[in-house]
């Protein structure tokens, strides 16, 4: 056996069903063992879909995305997808191959050849490594589980060079049970429900890191009681329709106040960054209690009055415990008015072109299945989709915006269905962004994904010519004149369904068409039309 082989039958011991990528000429010894593995290798039509797949897959399961590349321009192009699971803390495995281990750093000008292709990935990476040996592989597999499993999740690149794959490996490698993250400090749990407990007007923060807390956190909320409010990352963990929650609306006026007015803040797993929230800072006035798997976060610009360096579901439990054990419910009702008033007022604040997306979201929401994940591209509608989708449940709202890359939502579609077979996915994208990645419809469509794709055609570049237009920035570039493809012919050639509804129930119907369909379903939805 080859350690190209052993590597297929270590990823089947971490319980890896699925890997995406596309072989090349240095990958063909780790291609030898899939046609008798349990893993699934999906072919995508490039790199970048390869590494997105990965993303969409993660999110939707929680398991890491694995990703089976080549050297050189397989990695370049993987660097974007790379760049958008680092923002997003999302756990992502990518291997790739590489030149043999004598021709590392000489620049000899051999195929697909990089000086150091670990140095490529390194600041989009928690770690990237090259392992010199077949010992080595089991290795930084490992420490690569290990990682995801007791650290802030972000993704890992490990090299193995072509002679390296081919190197003979006397046994199968085991898999080592990865450590967990630790738990917090019960001091200060009892100073952080203290604090709580003293608290007039108390507000929580949720962010991707308190994914696993949601239960939690709703009971804590309602026994103090707290409002709560989402971050982009966080839309979901406690159901978007909670009488507490104010949703995902930190970026309008009615959220931003929300937040000036908690005399304490209760930050669970998130950076209170831009990208999550769509404000260049919040205007926090209260004392922050501020819960993080990273140390960074306590550096940031916020002042911290309690900060626990722990795993945000365990310190939420420990937290509701001690409050509860020390207190009696507060007046529920008092809060839950407010909420509703905020969002009421959050929803008046409107401009004209997100009540149209309002009307649409929700006539596409009316043709999803109550568990259905909505996954958008950055478009116009998928940020108005950020505060107006209505998340039941945590991963079903998913616009990755810490990166804000372009052509994302597609092939994360295609992960996320991979990932959970029996869950409706849909996917939302703007005319331009679906462009950069529309090939992985051959992809969707040779795994025969019942997957609705709406895109949002406004013939061009909608959101950066509004930006102009604030910033007295003359118009250039962003009309597409007319030159963009006919979206539905252009499905009916990747043997896909292609529609175009006229009306809000024919766009519900069409998408609860394509739930039932045997292969994606493109619905073209035009921006200007009197929805």
């Amino acid at each position: 056996m080859i350690a190209g082989e052993a590597l297929i039958k270590l990823l089947e011991k971490y319980e890896v069903d699925t890997i995406f990528g596309i072989p090349g000429v240095h990958t063909l010894n780790a291609y030898r063992e899939f046609p008798t593995s349990t893993i699934k290798h999906i072919s995508v039509r490039h790199e970048q879909g390869a590494g997105f797949a990965a993303d969409g897959y993660a999110r939707a399961t929680g398991k890491p995305g694995v990703c089976l590349i080549i050297s050189g321009p397989g990695v370049t192009n993987i660097t974007t997808p790379l760049g958008q699971a680092w923002a997003d803390s999302i756990p992502m495995l990518v291997i790739s191959s590489d030149n043999p281990t004598s021709s590392q750093g000489k620049g000899y000008g051999l195929l697909h050849e990089v000086t150091d292709l670990a140095a490529v990935t390194a600041p989009l990476t928690a770690f990237s490594a090259t392992a010199k040996t077949a010992a080595e592989i089991p290795e930084l597999i490992a420490k690569a589980y290990d990682s995801f499993a007791t650290q802030r999740p972000r993704p890992v690149h490990i090299v193995i060079p072509t002679d390296v794959l081919a190197e003979e490996v006397a046994e199968e490698w085991e898999a080592v049970l990865p450590g967990s993250r630790p738990g917090p400090d019960q001091a200060l749990v009892e100073q952080a429900a203290d604090l709580l407990i003293g608290a007039q007007n108390p507000l929580i923060i949720l962010g991707g890191g308190a994914l696993d807390s949601g239960q939690d956190v709703q009971a804590l909320a309602e026994w103090l009681p707290a409002k709560i409010i989402s971050t982009n990352n966080g839309k979901g963990i406690v159901p978007d329709g909670h009488p507490l929650n104010l949703g995902s609306i930190v970026s309008r006026a009615a959220g931003q106040d929300a937040v000036a007015a908690a005399d304490v803040i209760l930050a669970l797993g998130t950076e209170l960054a831009e990208t999550d929230s769509y404000i260049e800072q919040y205007a926090i006035s209260g004392k922050i209690i501020r819960v993080d798997i990273d140390a960074e976060q306590f550096e940031r610009e916020y002042p911290t009055e309690i900060g626990i360096l722990a795993d945000a579901a365990q310190t939420a439990n420990g937290i509701l415990n001690s409050v509860i054990a020390r207190s009696h419910k507060g007046d529920f009702e008092t809060q839950a008015e407010e909420v509703d008033q905020l969002k009421q007022r959050a929803h008046s604040e409107l401009a004209d072109g997100e009540k149209v997306h309002q009307k649409l979201l929700l006539a596409i929401q009316k043709g999803m299945p109550k568990e259905g994940i909505g996954i958008s591209d950055m478009c116009g509608i998928g940020y108005t989709g950020t505060a107006l989708w209505q998340a039941p449940g945590k991963r079903q709202w998913q616009y990755p915006g810490g990166f804000c890359t372009l052509g994302c939502a597609m092939p994360m579609g295609i992960g996320a269905k991979l990932g959970l077979p029996d869950a409706p996915v849909l996917v939302i994208a703007g005319d331009a962004g679906f462009q950069f990645t529309g090939t992985e419809l051959a992809t969707a469509y040779e795994q025969r994904l019942a997957i609705p794709i709406v895109i949002w055609n406004n013939d061009g570049l909608g959101a950066i010519e509004g930006h102009m237009n604030e910033m007295n920035v003359p118009l250039s570039a962003v009309d597409y004149g007319g030159s963009n493809p006919d979206f539905v012919a252009l499905a009916k050639a990747y043997h896909c369904h292609g529609v175009r509804p006229e009306s809000l129930e024919q766009l519900t119907q069409a998408i609860e068409e394509a739930f039932k369909s045997d292969r994606p379903t493109i619905i073209e939805v035009w921006d200007g039309f009197d929805w």
